[in-house]
């Protein structure tokens, strides 16, 4: 009889700490806007002037499901802007220049250094880790009259490459269900096409990432 209480008493523990784990969890919807900038071949000066000369524009839907004050899981739709000019690095004599349109549709994980959510009211405030992971659609414009060296190739239309990010911010707390996000990211691009061509001292891989403002929506 002692036993048959004392595994009765365990299970009823596991259910409660179980059920109190899936009271902590939600939803969550953010839209987002910011930056974007370009790192390639093209851009060997990464001064903030030329930063803020190349700047392009970027917004994003997220999804996230959190399973609990600590960790989210889910994707990301983005789209921005990106360009870079040979005139503002160290080799305006070539005259290489782009704009490009960038679509990307990442998995994301999400750590709260902080408890944080809509069912854990305590902290106001969290900093947090964001790991990502997914595909990326590139479609660029060049000048008219542009001229390649020799050995470089064109790539037209839209190309695509897997991307990896890593980033992190800050969350602040509006209301119950409202939160105000300040993140920064950074994609590596396991590709050499945001610029639509390729040089022949390409190191075959591209870089971007911005600064973004976000505001979430807090559900479920």
């Amino acid at each position: 009889m002692r036993k048959l209480i004392f595994l009765l008493s365990i299970g009823l523990g596991c259910t409660i700490s179980l059920h109190g784990q899936r009271s902590l969890r939600y939803q969550e919807l953010q839209l987002s806007v910011g930056t974007m900038n370009y790192n390639g071949e093209i851009t060997t000066n990464l001064d903030p002037g030329t930063l803020l000369l190349e700047m392009g524009y970027y917004a994003s839907l997220d999804y996230t499901h959190y399973f609990g004050p600590k960790w989210g899981m889910g994707s990301r739709l983005g789209y921005g802007t990106v360009s870079a000019d040979d005139a503002n690095h160290d080799n305006p004599n070539r005259g290489l220049s782009f704009n490009s349109d960038i679509v990307e549709w990442n998995g994301h994980i999400i750590y709260h250094f902080r408890k944080f959510g809509k069912y854990y009211q305590s902290h106001r405030s969290t900093f947090f880790l964001k790991v990502s992971g997914g595909a990326t659609w590139v479609h660029a414009f060049y000048p008219e009259g542009m001229q390649l060296s020799d050995g470089a190739e064109l790539y037209p239309g839209t190309n695509g490459g897997f991307n990896l990010g890593l980033g992190g911010g800050l969350k602040f707390r509006l209301n119950r269900v409202s939160v105000l996000t300040l993140e920064f990211m950074g994609h590596y691009l396991y590709s050499d096409l945001v610029e639509g061509f390729s040089l022949p001292e390409d190191n075959g891989t591209d870089g971007y990432g911005g600064i973004r403002i976000g505001y979430a929506y807090q559900f479920l």
